[in-house]
C-alpha cells in the first residue's frame, strides 16, 4: 500500500506512513505566538522547550521594590523550590542591607536549615546566584541604614545555574591577581574599601615617598571595623602597624578590607591585588625561621622554668624547704642533709621549739669527711661578722635565721642542744651569696679582707683626728662654710650642692658664691673706691674671675683690686687713654684671695681720668 493519500474532492495528496496497515500522518512543524508563524522547526530554528529545571522561574512572593524605611525589613513568603536547585539574587539600594536566604523542609517553615547571610554595603549591590538544598525558601532584606531608601530594587529567581561553593560564592580559582583597588594617599583617612569575597588572599604594595604609620582593617558588614595582623616581606612575624612602603599580605578574616592612614607626610600609592592562593602559610614562616642567614633564630620557650620581666631564663631559687627536727641533741648524726649542687648559700630558720644548731659541709657525704662551718646570723649582733672560729652555730628561737656560704656539695644539719622539744629547723638553698650583716671593714693591723672575715672598726667623725685606717665614704650637703674648727690633719668629708654636683677647687658651692656688675654709668674722673663685696663675719672673699672694659680716657689711670678700704692692692692694671674698647677677661687660678675675715673688697681708679668711663664685673666666692 502506498504510504501518502490523496484526498477526495480536492485531490490534494496528504503526506502519510503506512505502518503494518495502518496510515499515520506525517506533519511538519511550525512555532511562533497567537497568529505568528515564527518559521519552520529546523536546526537553525529549534522548537522551544521549557523545562522547570533548566530555566529559571522568577519569583513574585520574593521580589520587592517598595522602598524601606531605617530598620524595616521586607519579609517575603515561603515558597517551593523542588525542581530548582539553585537561587539567583539582584539587589541595589542605596542603604546598607542584611539579605538573607532562608530555607525550609517544610511548606510551613517549621523544619527550617541554616540561612545564607549577605550584608551588602550601600550603593554596593549584590548579584549572587549558588545553591539552595531546601525544598522550600523565603527572602528578607533590612534597611541597616539610618534613612528610607530611594533606590531599592530586590530581584529573586530560581532555576539552573553554574555550580558554586557552599558559602553561595562561584569558583575564582581560575581568577588570580585580580586588582582590587588602587589609590593615591596624601592625607590621614581610609582608603577605599576592597570585597575580599572569593579570594584567599590580599596582597597591599604600599610605594612613594612618604612618612608615617597605617595598618589594616577587616568587617564583614562594612560598618565595624577591627584591625587585622599583616606579614612583610622581610618580617617573620604579624604585624599591625605599618611605617614603610613595601609587600603587605593579608588573609582576609572578613569580608571588607581597608588601609587606615593615622598620620602621612608625602604620597603614598595603594595598590591591591586578590590572590587565589592564602599567602604566606605557617610552613614558610618555620623555614625562614630555621635559615640563619636571615638573622632570625627559632624562638623556643622552655616549659616548666621561671622567667624575668624581660622573659629572660631566672635560676631556681629558694629551693625547698627541708625540715630537720630534733628531740635530743645529735651531734654526730645529721637530721637532715641536702645536696647543695649550684646554690651559693644555704639559709637556716627557726620554725619553732628551743635548740642550738650547727652547719656542717661534705663533698662526699660519708662520715668522717664533714666539717663544721661559721654563719651569719640575724637574730644576734654578736653573730654577725662570719668567724668560724666563733660564729659555728646559733640559737633557734622564733623567728631565727642564718646563712651559710655553699664551701661542699652536701649540707647537714645538727643540733647541739635541744631546750624546747621538737625543736623543727627549715632548710632553703640560695643563688644569692652569703649577706654580712653591720659594720665592714678591715681588721686592725690587715691589708687585706680574708674570705670568711671582716674585722671591725670606726668611723671618723668629721673634724676629729683621723685613725690610721679611716674609711671615709660619700660627702656632704653643705650652703655654707666648713667648721672653722677643721686644721690640718683632720678627716674631713667632701662637699655636694644641693644638685648633687661635687663641689671642687674654684667652683664653690652656690650659695657662697657672689658677683659685682659694674654702674650702669661706670667710674668716670674719680679717685674714690667703690665697695664690690661687703665684709661677712668670719669669712673671707676670694676673686674667680673678673671683665674689664674702658673708654678712651682724657687721662690715663691705673685701675687697682684692694683687700679692704684704702687696703693691700691684691691686683691692679694700667689702661691707656686709648681705652679697652674691646674689654678684657681675666681668670684667676688660684683665685684672689682676701688675707683676713670680716674685710670688704673695693675698686678704684687712682688716677681722675678726666674723660671717659671704666667698667668692672666680678666674680667670686666666700671661704673661710
Amino acid at each position: 500500500m502506498a504510504d501518502d493519500t490523496t484526498l477526495p474532492g480536492t485531490g490534494d495528496v496528504i503526506a502519510a506512513d503506512d505502518i503494518g496497515g495502518v496510515k499515520y500522518q506525517r506533519v511538519k512543524l511550525i512555532h511562533g505566538a497567537n497568529g505568528v508563524n515564527s518559521g519552520d522547526v529546523e536546526h537553525t530554528n529549534p522548537f522551544p522547550v521549557s523545562v522547570d529545571a533548566s530555566n529559571f522561574v522568577f519569583s513574585t512572593l520574593n521580589t520587592s521594590s517598595a522602598e524601606l524605611a531605617a530598620s524595616a525589613t521586607f519579609v517575603g513568603t515561603i515558597e517551593t523550590t523542588l525542581n530548582q536547585p539553585s537561587i539567583s539574587i539582584l539587589l541595589t539600594s542605596d542603604q546598607p542591607i542584611t539579605l538573607t536566604v532562608y530555607q525550609y523542609i517544610d511548606v510551613a517553615g517549621t523544619y527550617a536549615v541554616p540561612p545564607i547571610v549577605y550584608y551588602v554595603k550601600a550603593n554596593a549591590g549584590l548579584s549572587a546566584s549558588f545553591p539552595i538544598n531546601g525544598n522550600y525558601v523565603k527572602v528578607t532584606a533590612q534597611n541597616t541604614g539610618t534613612a528610607t531608601t530611594t533606590t531599592f530594587e530586590l530581584n529573586t529567581a530560581y532555576g539552573t545555574i553554574e555550580s558554586s561553593d557552599g558559602s553561595g560564592r562561584l569558583p575564582i580559582s581560575k581568577a588570580d591577581c585580580v586588582p582590587l583597588l588602587a589609590s593615591t594617599i596624601t592625607a590621614a583617612g581610609v582608603s577605599g574599601t576592597m570585597d575580599t569575597i572569593g579570594y584567599g588572599a590580599v596582597v597591599c604594595q604600599l610605594s612613594g615617598v612618604w612618612q608615617g604609620s597605617c595598618y589594616f582593617e577587616a568587617s564583614n558588614d562594612g560598618l565595624a571595623w577591627d584591625t587585622v595582623l599583616v606579614f612583610s616581606r622581610d618580617n617573620l612575624s604579624l604585624q599591625d602597624i605599618v611605617t614603610s612602603g613595601g609587600l603587605y599580605t593579608v588573609r582576609p578574616s572578613g569580608r571588607y578590607l581597608r588601609l587606615t592612614v593615622t598620620n602621612i607626610a608625602g604620597s603614598m600609592t595603594l595598590s591591591a591585588l586578590g590572590r587565589a592562593s592564602e599567602g604566606i602559610a605557617a610552613s614558610d614562616l618555620l623555614s625562614l625561621a630555621m635559615d640563619r642567614q636571615n638573622n632570625t633564630p627559632l624562638q623556643v620557650q622552655l616549659q616548666g622554668h621561671k622567667v624575668d620581666g624581660q622573659g629572660a631564663l631566672v635560676p631556681s631559687d629558694a629551693a625547698g624547704p627541708w625540715y630537720a627536727v630534733g628531740t635530743t641533741a645529735s651531734a654526730v648524726i645529721g637530721l637532715v642533709t641536702v645536696d647543695t649542687t649550684g646554690y651559693q648559700s644555704v639559709t637556716v630558720g627557726g620554725v619553732s621549739g628551743g635548740a642550738t644548731i650547727t652547719g656542717y659541709f661534705s663533698d662526699t657525704g660519708t662520715a668522717g669527711t664533714w666539717v663544721q662551718v661559721g654563719c651569719v646570723s640575724a637574730v644576734s649582733a654578736a653573730n654577725m661578722p662570719m668567724v668560724p672560729a666563733t660564729n659555728v652555730s646559733f640559737s633557734v628561737a622564733t623567728p631565727a635565721i642564718a646563712q651559710f656560704p655553699v664551701i661542699g656539695k652536701y649540707f647537714q644539719v645538727r643540733f647541739t642542744s635541744v631546750s624546747i622539744a621538737p625543736a623543727v629547723a627549715s632548710v632553703m638553698l640560695r643563688q644569692s651569696p652569703v649577706v654580712q650583716f653591720g659594720n665592714v671593714g678591715l681588721s686592725s693591723g690587715r691589708t687585706m679582707v680574708s674570705a670568711l672575715e671582716l674585722g671591725s672598726m670606726s668611723l671618723t667623725a668629721e673634724d676629729a683626728a683621723a685613725t690610721t685606717v679611716p674609711m671615709v665614704v660619700g660627702g656632704i650637703t653643705r650652703t655654707g662654710l666648713i667648721p672653722a674648727t677643721i686644721v690640718n690633719g683632720d678627716a674631713q668629708r667632701a662637699t655636694f650642692s644641693t644638685s648633687g654636683q661635687l663641689v671642687v677647687e674654684r667652683h664653690a658651692v652656690p650659695e657662697l658664691t657672689w658677683s659685682y656688675a659694674a654702674p650702669a654709668s661706670g667710674l668716670v674722673n674719680t679717685t674714690t673706691a667703690v665697695t664690690i663685696k661687703a665684709a661677712v663675719a668670719s669669712q673671707r672673699g676670694n676673686i674667680s674671675s673678673i671683665q674689664i672694659m674702658s673708654e678712651a680716657l682724657g687721662t690715663a689711670t691705673e685701675f687697682a683690686i684692694r683687700d679692704g678700704a684704702a687696703g693691700t692692692v691684691m691686683w691692679r692694671i694700667k689702661i691707656n687713654t686709648a681705652g679697652l674698647v674691646n674689654g678684657q677677661t681675666f681668670v684667676f687660678d688660684p683665685p684672689l684671695r682676701q688675707a683676713a675675715v670680716n674685710t670688704l673688697l673695693e675698686i678704684v681708679t687712682l688716677t681722675a681720668s678726666t674723660t671717659g668711663a671704666v667698667y668692672f664685673n666680678a666674680q667670686g666666692f666666700m671661704s673661710n
